[in-house]
C-alpha cells in the first residue's frame, strides 16, 4: 500500500457495491484480500489443505481416519513404534517444515494480533505446535528423516507419495499426507491406472488436520488465487467487472461449470450450491471435504501485515532448525523471532 502499485477497489466501484459483494462471497475469501479496511483485490479461488490417506491401509488393520491429535498420535504410535521396527519404505506421517501455519491454527494459535498488523509467533499454542512437529525427529532422528524427505524430490514427476509407485505394493512412502484439493486428481489417475492394468483397487480418503483438546476443529490454513488491479491501469472499471464475472457474481452457472472444469473450490456459496457444484462433488466425493473447510472459520491465512513475505521465510526457517536439531528450543525460537520482529515493526512505525 505504501508503494501504491495497486488501486483499491473503493476507488473503482461503490461503498453498496462492495457490501453486497461481501456478503455475497465467503469471509474466508473476503479477508484473504483484506488490508485494514481497503479492498486490495478479488479473491478468484481457494486452496484449502487437509489430511489424505490411505484409507485401504488402514482398514486392514482395524484403524479408520483420525478425529482427534490423540487418536492421530495413536495410530502412528502403532504402525510405526520405533526407528527400528519401521519399514524402512514408509514413515506413517511427517510433519512438513512448511506448515506450522496450519498446526499453529490447528492447535490453538494464530501469526496475527486480532485487529492489528502486528505479528503475533511466540503464543503457546504455537510452541506447542512446533514442539508436537519436532517430537517426529526426535523420535526418529533428523538424519533418517532428512534422508527420507531428500528422497521425496526424487520421486518421477514429482508423483503425490501417498500413491504406491510399486505396482505390487500397498503403500506409498506415507499413510498420511498434508496437501491441497488438487491432489484429488492425482488419486483419481491413479485409480484409473490401477484399474486398467486389473490390479486390486487401493483406497484413500481425507479429513480435517486432526486437533488436540483446547485446539481448534476444521482448522488449518489456506490461501488462493487473487485478482487485483495495478495503478495505471486504463480499464479499471472494466477489470472489476471482469472480475466479478469470473468468480461468478449474478453469473453462478459459469463459474460453477469452470470450477468443475478445473476442480476449484469457489469463492461463494452460491457457486458451491450450484447444481453443477453438486453433481461434480458426487462424481469427486473427496472435494467435499476441501468445500467444507473453505467456510470454516478456523481456515487462516498468511497474516495481512507489512513484510509478510519476509515473516513466512523466517518462521519457515526456524521450523526447519527445530525439526533438523532437537537440541534447539521451540520455545527459544519463536521468543526471538517475536523479539526480531517486533523491533522490525516499531522501526517501520517510525
Amino acid at each position: 500500500t505504501k508503494a501504491n502499485l495497486i488501486v483499491p477497489l473503493e476507488e473503482i466501484a461503490t461503498e453498496q457495491e462492495l457490501d453486497e459483494l461481501a456478503n455475497w462471497m465467503l469471509p474466508n475469501a473476503r479477508r484473504l484480500t483484506e488490508y485494514g479496511e481497503h479492498w486490495m483485490g478479488i479473491c478468484n479461488g481457494l486452496d484449502v489443505r487437509a489430511l489424505y490417506y490411505n484409507r485401504s491401509f488402514l482398514s486392514r488393520r482395524q484403524l479408520a481416519a483420525p478425529n482427534s491429535l490423540d487418536e492421530f498420535e495413536a495410530i502412528v504410535a502403532k504402525l510405526s513404534p520405533s526407528n527400528q521396527e519401521r519399514d524402512p519404505n514408509y514413515f506413517t506421517f511427517l510433519p512438513d517444515s512448511r506448515r506450522l501455519w496450519a498446526w499453529a491454527i490447528v492447535f490453538g494459535g494464530g501469526f496475527q494480533e486480532p485487529n492489528t498488523h502486528s505479528v503475533s509467533v511466540n503464543s503457546a499454542a504455537n510452541i506447542e505446535a512446533l514442539a508436537w512437529m519436532q517430537s517426529f525427529a526426535k523420535r526418529y532422528g533428523t538424519d533418517a528423516l532428512a534422508a527420507f524427505r531428500n528422497a521425496d524430490q526424487s520421486l518421477p514427476g514429482k508423483a503425490f507419495p501417498l500413491l504406491p509407485t510399486q505396482t505390487d505394493s500397498e503403500i506409498g512412502r506415507y499413510v498420511f499426507v498434508m496437501d491441497g484439493q488438487w491432489r484429488i486428481r492425482d488419486i483419481e489417475k491413479f485409480a484409473q491406472s490401477r484399474s486398467n492394468k486389473n490390479l486390486p483397487a487401493i483406497e484413500f480418503g481425507v479429513c480435517p488436520l486432526p486437533n488436540p483438546a483446547g485446539g481448534k476443529a476444521n482448522a488449518g490454513w489456506l490461501n488462493g488465487n487473487f485478482f487485483v488491479v495495478p495503478r495505471g491501469a486504463k480499464q479499471s472499471r472494466g477489470a472489476f467487472e471482469f472480475m466479478k464475472f469470473w468468480i461468478g457474481y449474478e453469473n453462478e452457472s459459469a463459474a460453477a461449470k469452470t470450477c468443475a472444469a478445473g476442480g476449484w473450490i469457489p469463492v461463494s456459496r452460491h457457486v458451491i450450491e450450484h447444481p453443477r457444484m453438486i453433481e461434480y462433488v458426487k462424481e469427486h466425493p473427496l472435494f467435499q471435504v476441501f468445500l467444507d473447510l473453505a467456510r470454516s472459520p478456523n481456515q487462516i491465512s498468511y497474516p495481512n501485515i507489512p513484510r509478510a513475505e519476509s515473516i513466512r521465510r523466517e518462521v519457515n526457517q526456524a521450523v526447519f532448525r527445530c525439526m533438523n536439531d532437537v537440541k534447539l528450543s521451540p520455545q527459544e525460537v519463536l521468543d526471538s523471532l517475536q523479539t526480531r520482529w517486533k523491533q522490525v515493526q516499531e522501526a517501520g512505525a517510525r
